[in-house]
């Protein structure tokens, strides 16, 4: 998302508005997302509700007038797990590859994005048997569970390691490690963890 960014602002130059209608596009690719997911799953008119839920929850679209990380993250990470459940039921090593290729990408732009790891994995774990007669897809099938992990995160470290590779440098690691692994935010994590209340979601919700 950053070099996304980056890149229209060396094209036309920076603007808020540019950074904020890129944020509006990742925000209609994960209502999109969504909707395939629910409509493959449970069909078309639950897939319609849950993308007016979301559109309608709260700080939505605030988020996604926003030039910040947490949308385009959800957004590619929805992208990664349509992707894993369409590998699921073609087991095609392209679907596969290009699951794990966009979970890196949203690891990329915000960790967060790992939150969508278990659910990448049950649809690794559940995958359907499919009747074909392709190599390619009788060595998949062949493979189990373990073997499409393994080639899942391959994909997703091989993808991770070129971007970082070609884009990173030592001063952006140091901010990276500067700013998630700090004794100061090491010390504010522990602090809001030590005041949080389960009970405090009821009242929120209320």
């Amino acid at each position: 998302y950053t070099l996304i960014v980056g890149g229209f602002f060396w094209l036309i130059g920076p603007s808020a508005f540019t950074a904020r209608i890129i944020t509006v596009g990742f925000s209609a690719l994960l209502l999109l997302a969504l909707y395939g997911l629910v409509a493959q799953a449970v069909g078309y008119l639950a897939a319609l509700i849950a993308v007016l839920l979301l559109f309608a929850s709260a700080h939505f679209m605030e988020l996604s007038v926003s030039a910040m990380l947490e949308v385009p993250a959800l957004a590619v990470g929805l992208c990664a797990l349509w992707a894993a459940t369409q590998y699921s039921r073609q087991s095609r090593l392209r679907l596969l590859v290009t699951s794990g290729a966009l979970f890196a990408c949203a690891l990329q732009v915000k960790l967060s994005a790992a939150l969508f790891l278990p659910a990448i994995l049950m649809e690794l774990f559940e995958r359907k048997s499919v009747d074909c007669t392709n190599a390619t897809v009788t060595k998949l099938r062949s493979l189990g569970f373990w073997g499409s992990g393994m080639v899942f995160f391959a994909s997703v470290g091989i993808v991770f390691s070129i971007i970082a590779f070609l884009f990173y440098d030592s001063v952006t690691i140091s901010i990276f490690l500067k700013s998630h692994f700090s004794k100061s935010t090491k010390e504010a994590a522990e602090l809001i963890m030590s005041r949080w209340n389960p009970c405090s979601i009821l009242s929120d919700l209320g």
